[in-house]
């Protein structure tokens, strides 16, 4: 599950330090340059918050999806959970200028971790919502109730524009749990998404089984014309091989309507005839949208056993081709799908990792691949991928100074984006202050950019006194979640 471990390993890396306070109400400049922050604002309480997901919907409003614990301030709502100790599930509404609108709790049952995913602005002006809960998850009138032994069901919530929630989806698995960790839409709104699964998973009549034990990827169609799954992929390991298998993290839509899944690969994966080996690798999948069907598989195949080489994100543009990122250590290689070159990605210093970004084809085969990192056995990792239609932006986590190409951004322990063009050129890269307190820091976890009117939203969890642009933000020690805008 990417997100929910990326996350509690992070906030539990980055210290403590900083005082709580309640975010302020920002007022950015009405126009910047690229790479300059235009806004930032905090959300949280006292045990540990963070943004997993942001969305831009089509009137430059950014939506954030994230956890809390017990209480939480947005802006000047409140929000409450009687449970103390487990991750409650918000989701917020800020307007252009970062003032927050709205902030709601998705009310979960007691005493069980709920974990959201990835947040999505459709065409219809509603958004989406993903992720994994436990024995029920409920918004006004539309409740969610799991119905196997309360490992966990992944979910998709629909709500409108003001919050309100229009409908939900969710997973049916057989003893053991099923998440959501992405979702996508195609040109006539409808619906995909990716995630894992063990044992078996049903979604409305469809249904897919793995390999007892065996965490396995899906990737599924939900049709919102009319209201029902299409088609359900399912891709286990080998037969009696409890430590193979996969997760599906990322899930994109071509403007030729193809679908992209990519996601880790635990020893063997079967994507239907094609065997990917790859223990500490990744995969990527190109599927036909109407059914399904895959049309080719390759892998990301680590360098020594141990290395651990993921994709986190994927993208797509109008041509068909496929851009992931992701985080990778020594000199792994991008494989191509059929005959084509390789691309062995630069190496990272000896016990460190690098943030990557790869572009591939619409045959599969990779086209280029560039990297950032520290060149020092520390680790930069890329959390997020969004894209524009020209310009690519990752974000991520570094320790330590971080070169892309000819920029180097100087902090440890700091969060960062960086955009690069189709053909993998830097166009700027910028990065997060926090060297008021040696533990402080800052982690974007995800990103959204408008490809219409412009301007990008991270958010992510922050640690101490951390300054976006001119605007410091302060958090308590186990940590509050941020939502800034940068201008593209």
């Amino acid at each position: 599950m990417r997100h929910a471990c990326v996350l509690v390993m992070s906030i539990a890396a980055i210290g403590c330090g900083g005082n709580n306070s309640n975010p302020p109400e920002p007022d950015g400049p009405a126009t910047c340059g690229a790479s300059t922050y235009r806004w930032a604002t905090e959300g949280g309480g006292d045990n540990g918050d963070i943004v997993t997901g942001t969305a831009i919907d089509a009137d430059g409003n950014t939506w954030v999806i994230g956890t809390f614990i017990g209480a939480a301030t947005w802006g000047t709502f409140q929000l409450s959970s009687p449970d103390t100790t487990h991750t409650s599930i918000f989701v917020a509404k800020l307007d252009p200028t970062g003032k927050v609108l709205l902030a709601r709790t998705l009310a979960g049952a007691d005493n069980v971790q709920n974990t959201p995913t990835r947040i999505r602005a459709a065409a219809n002006g509603d958004v989406f919502v993903a992720g994994l809960f436990a024995q029920s998850l409920t918004l006004d009138g539309v409740t969610l109730t799991e119905n196997d032994s309360g490992n966990g069901a992944g979910f998709v919530m629909e709500l409108d524009g003001n919050g309100s929630a229009v409908m939900g989806l969710q997973t049916i698995g057989n003893s053991d749990r099923v998440i959501v960790d992405d979702l996508a839409f195609d040109a006539s709104g409808d619906l995909y998404v990716t995630g894992s699964y063990n044992g078996d998973i049903t979604l409305g009549g469809l249904t897919t089984t793995a390999e007892s034990g065996v965490t396995s990827v899906f990737v599924a169609k939900y049709s919102m014309s009319t209201s029902e799954w299409v088609w359900l992929d399912g891709w286990s390991g080998m037969m009696n091989q409890s430590d193979d298998g996969g997760i599906g993290y990322g899930v994109a839509v071509a403007g030729d309507g193809s679908v992209y899944a990519t996601g880790s690969i635990a020893g063997t994966l079967l994507v239907d005839t094609t065997t990917l080996t790859a223990d500490g690798g990744s995969f990527l999948v190109k599927l036909g949208g109407s059914d399904g069907s895959v049309a080719w598989a390759t892998q990301l195949t680590p360098t020594a056993a141990g290395d651990r080489d993921y994709t986190s994100s994927i993208v797509a543009d109008s041509a068909g081709a496929a851009y992931v990122a992701g985080t990778f250590a020594e000199t792994p290689e991008l494989e191509p799908a059929g005959s084509g070159n390789g691309i062995s990605l630069s190496p990272t210093a000896d016990g460190g990792h690098d943030m990557f970004v790869a572009k591939y084809g619409a045959d599969g085969t990779p086209a280029w691949a560039v990297h950032g990192g520290t060149a020092t056995g520390l680790i930069t990792r890329a959390d997020d991928l969004a894209f524009d239609g020209q310009t690519l932006y990752t974000g991520g986590f570094t320790q330590g100074d971080v070169v892309f190409a000819s920029s180097t951004l100087t902090d440890s322990s700091s969060a960062f984006v960086a955009a690069f063009d189709t053909s993998g050129n830097l166009g700027w890269a910028q990065g997060v202050v926090n060297d008021v307190n040696a533990d402080d820091s800052a982690e974007t976890f995800a990103i959204a950019v408008h490809p219409a009117t412009g301007g990008i939203a991270i958010g992510g969890g922050f640690v101490g006194m951390d300054t976006f642009g001119t605007t410091m933000l302060s958090g308590p020690n186990e940590g509050d979640a941020f939502v800034a805008a940068i201008c593209n």
